[in-house]
């Protein structure tokens, strides 16, 4: 029977329970050659993210070297490895899952995730820090000071190789700001907030050549842009044609998802059809004629279906569900909510709008209604249809 890996996240879980598996391997190479050391992919939620930063921690671990041919062996980058597979101390930093209900509390738990990053890493490698680094590190009181500690010990203890630091959902907690508290969340990623601070000291270790490479995935770019200089050595590659179907499924790939599955072959077309109405649409290049399937629904669509043989009751999960509930906070961002309602009549009303897609966020100047549409199309709410003139 097929392993269907439907909420799994963990690679190497993935791999050693021989989990269905579609290689996107062969995007390592491509990331490498691409040439920009520090790198951003933005998609929705449960698009496959954190199982890629999950894939990129076990490729690049140096601790990780002997468990290649297990992790990767039969898949496109074991069998045209890169130089810098297994090179590096990896550093990661996961920000989903912080509450943003109490806006006084959304410090205290940001602190933690980063202390969580630094510890992990200092257990990951026990040598690397003495116990009195260690407790030095870890008793800072703010993110960017418990950062600077952190590089300062690494620089004095000539730790060797460089750091792959990889940050899964950095916007997921800012986003649920930008809608329910917009001024703070301009505060936290202003020039003294504690949120650009943190990456200004990033940031400076790159720039030191501590870290090596990073990549980091979330939502949308309006984050990271909100921090202008604070963090710009970051490249946003998400609407980048050679990788638009680094996460998602094309409809080949659900085609043999559902032949694996030992659906009848008379079935397949039909069930195809329903599919690509629930689960298909998202596309995030004009130019590009496919459209990408939801992997995280197909996932939930195929282990129904292998162990009922019949269609779920529900054809949507309730996490899904519940973002789409989300989607009256990003019409409120910025107070624009009766302009932008008015506009998204219009929307209900023809099933197109045209809008220009943000190039660059600056919520310093506030949020203008091409900047909600732009919000919406991030987080996998509409689409882009077709080009108008020369611009998006």
């Amino acid at each position: 029977m097929l392993k269907i890996p439907y909420g799994l996240a963990d690679y190497r879980a993935l791999r050693t329970e021989q989990c269905f598996y579609i290689d996107r391997t062969p995007y390592i190479e491509l990331l490498e050659k691409y040439g920009s050391r520090y790198t951003m992919f933005l998609r929705p939620r449960r698009f496959g993210k954190s199982l890629f930063i999950s894939l990129l921690e076990h490729y690049y671990d140096v601790q990780k070297a002997g468990d290649f041919p297990l992790l990767f062996g039969d898949l496109h980058v074991g069998r045209n490895p890169t130089p810098l597979a297994n090179q590096f101390l990896i550093l990661r930093f996961d920000f989903s899952g912080i509450e943003t209900q109490d806006v006084r509390q959304v410090h205290e738990a940001f602190l933690l995730k980063v202390k969580s990053g630094f510890k992990n890493f200092m257990s990951r490698y026990p040598d690397a820090f003495t116990q009195e680094q260690q407790n030095s590190i870890l008793k800072q009181s703010s993110a960017s000071g418990v950062a600077v500690d952190f590089f300062d010990c690494y620089y004095q203890n000539h730790l060797q190789p460089a750091i792959y630091v990889l940050i899964d959902e950095y916007d997921q907690f800012t986003n649920e700001l930008l809608s329910f508290h917009f001024s703070d969340f301009q505060e936290i990623v202003s020039q003294n907030g504690y949120v650009r601070k943190f990456y200004e000291v990033l940031k400076e270790a790159a720039m030191k050549g501590f870290i090596s490479r990073l990549f980091m995935t979330g939502i949308a770019p309006v984050t990271v842009d909100s921090m202008t200089s604070g963090f710009n050595i970051v490249t946003d590659i998400s609407l980048q044609p050679m990788f638009h179907n680094l996460m998602g499924f094309t409809e080949f790939e659900v085609t043999d998802l559902l032949r694996q599955l030992e659906m009848p072959a008379a079935q397949i077309p039909e069930t195809v059809a329903d599919l690509r109405e629930w689960y298909d649409g998202y596309r995030f290049d004009p130019e590009l004629p496919q459209h990408l399937y939801n992997p995280d629904m197909v996932l939930y669509f195929a282990r129904y279906y292998q162990g009922e043989r019949r269609y779920p009751k529900k054809m949507l999960t309730a996490n899904v569900a519940t973002d789409y509930q989300k989607i009256a906070n990003i019409f409120r961002i910025g107070g624009n909510e009766e302009v932008a309602l008015s506009h998204l009549n219009y929307l209900l009303e023809n099933g197109e709008i045209n809008s220009y897609l943000t190039e660059r966020f600056n919520v310093q100047m506030g949020f203008g209604i091409a900047d909600v549409w732009s919000m919406l199309f991030y987080t996998g709410l509409t689409t882009v249809k077709a080009v108008l003139g020369n611009d998006w």
